[in-house]
C-alpha cells in the first residue's frame, strides 16, 4: 500500500543478483532491489477530473453508479497541436 499516493502496489524482492537480457540491452538487478510489479489506483470525482485535466482533457459528463465503485466520464481533449 502507497499510502501517499492513494494506491495499491505490488512489489516483488530480488533474493540474489541477477542479469537481464531485454531488447538487446543488460540491465544488472542487486539483491534487495525491488521490481514494481502491478499498481491499482483509487479515484474520487475530484482527483480524476483534476488528473484529466492535468493532461489536457476537459470532463464534459462524469458519473457513477450508486456504491461510487465504477465511474463512467465522457471526456475531451483541450490542446490541441497543430499538424
Amino acid at each position: 500500500m502507497n499510502a501517499a499516493q492513494h494506491r495499491v502496489e505490488g512489489r516483488i524482492k530480488l533474493n540474489e543478483d541477477k542479469q537481464l537480457h531485454l531488447a538487446g540491452q543488460s540491465v544488472t538487478m542487486e539483491k534487495d532491489d525491488e521490481i514494481l510489479i502491478l499498481q491499482s489506483c483509487k479515484y474520487t470525482e475530484v482527483s480524476l477530473t483534476k488528473l484529466l485535466s492535468n493532461v489536457g482533457f476537459r470532463t464534459e459528463l462524469l458519473t457513477t453508479n450508486r456504491s461510487r465503485s465504477y465511474v463512467l466520464a465522457m471526456i475531451q481533449p483541450t490542446r490541441y497541436s497543430a499538424s
